[in-house]
């Protein structure tokens, strides 16, 4: 469609037609490019149907609006508002286990956790879950251990009282330590921990005590030995042999041998030569238990020191031999809770529990039973956090270490 410019226009003269404005340069009419944007802190005051203006004073941009009965400037855009308040955190559901997830009523995409499994579950329909499994097995946990075993059971005499010979003390239960072990996160590590071995009855040897240890995935089972228990008493009928553990019981009199201890872990009960002898001293982990060659009691093996708690502490000393005649002297028990041994008037006594001690053999007494053995430990020292245990173990610091002490069975998992 042609367009009708007007006669001698003046230059910058505009005209408008078929919705298109031109500009007369004095020369040519030329179409514009846009619509010019008027700017200042008040309004144009002759403004047409389309012009823009920017209000400096509060940023807004107006378009002027023409409605066929009113005109009127229209904000169409404006500074930025307040910030909104910020969202509340989300929050995630904990289940100790997958069974515990709720079947119905599930918002899809809901994300839930499980305590017990280290794993996540998302809601994928309302009454359906998808199962994800967390990776830990690359963490370790870098650990220095103290495992010790029950300790044994004091040997018997025959009740009798007629300087029948002393009755052999219980070997200590076995130690092992290492200052550097390395254990896998994630994995769940099994603590035993051994009970002490009971007493000899009338006529009979103490028992030997459990083993303790330390097991889980990836990992050589650590196996601590019971102790062994002590060989009983008796008068020319003759008593018996230590019995053979982490350290050997001590013999009973008679010329007995004491029992042999498991290498790495202890040592031999003492050994009886004559007749009407008190009984030897069962081995602690530190040394032999004494041999007896008189009426009196021999003292039990001496245990080790360790200061893995971060205070030096003695374990798994053997028990003391019983006195043999009626005025034998009884016996001390090995330094690490090795019980001390009977007389004519006194019961050997047990060995120290959670120290793996032997018990003490009993002397020439009417009520002639030995000493249980003392109960095992197992210790777990660490800069790094347990994520689990069970079991109650005894929790402190020394220094950057946890040190967890295991005085039953449990678990734990970094």
């Amino acid at each position: 469609m042609a367009i009708n410019f007007p006669n001698s226009p003046s230059n910058g003269a505009t005209h408008t037609a078929a919705g298109q404005t031109f500009t007369f340069d004095g020369t040519v009419w030329n179409p514009q490019e846009g619509t010019p944007v008027s700017t200042g802190t008040s309004a144009p005051s002759s403004p047409t149907a389309g012009d823009l203006w920017f209000d400096t004073s509060s940023g807004t941009l107006y378009f002027y609006y023409a409605d066929g009965s009113s005109n009127q400037w229209v904000g169409v855009s404006g500074p930025a508002g307040p910030a909104g308040p910020a969202g509340a955190n989300a929050t995630t559901a904990t289940y100790a286990a997958v069974a515990n997830l709720p079947s119905s009523g599930n918002t899809v995409g809901s994300f839930a956790y499980i305590t017990g499994t280290n794993q996540l579950a998302v809601a994928k329909s309302t009454t359906a879950w998808s199962i994800f499994n967390f990776d830990a097995t690359t963490e370790t946990a870098t650990v220095e251990y103290l495992i010790i075993a029950g300790g044994g059971g004091g040997g018997s005499g025959d009740g009798a009282g007629d300087t029948d010979g002393g009755a052999g003390g219980g070997g200590a239960g076995g130690v092992l330590t290492a200052s550097s072990l390395s254990l896998s996160g994630g994995v769940t590590y099994t603590i035993t921990v051994g009970a002490g071995g009971a007493a000899g009855a009338t006529d009979s040897a103490g028992s030997n005590g459990s083993n303790s240890s330390i097991a889980g995935q990836g990992l050589t089972t650590l196996t601590a030995i019971g102790g062994g228990g002590g060989g009983h008493g008796q008068d020319s009928s003759g008593g018996s042999d230590g019995l053979a553990g982490g350290s050997g019981g001590g013999a009973g009199s008679q010329n007995n041998t004491g029992g042999t201890a498991t290498s790495g872990q202890g040592n031999a009960g003492g050994n009886t030569t004559a007749n009407n002898v008190g009984g030897a001293g069962g081995g602690g982990a530190g040394g032999a238990g004494a041999a007896s060659t008189g009426g009196n009691g021999a003292a039990g093996g001496v245990g080790v020191q360790s200061s893995i708690t971060g205070t030096a502490t003695y374990y798994a000393g053997g028990g003391a031999g019983g006195a043999g005649t009626n005025s034998g002297t009884k016996a001390s028990g090995g330094n690490g809770g090795g019980g001390d041994s009977g007389d004519a008037n006194n019961n050997a006594q047990a060995g120290t529990a959670n120290t793996g001690g032997g018990g003490g053999g009993a002397g020439d007494l009417n009520s002639a039973t030995g000493g249980a053995g003392g109960s095992g430990v197992v210790i777990i020292r660490t800069t790094s956090t347990a994520g689990t245990t069970t079991g109650s173990p005894t929790i402190t610091q020394d220094g950057s270490h946890n040190v967890y002490k295991f005085t039953a069975n449990g678990s734990i998992t970094f």
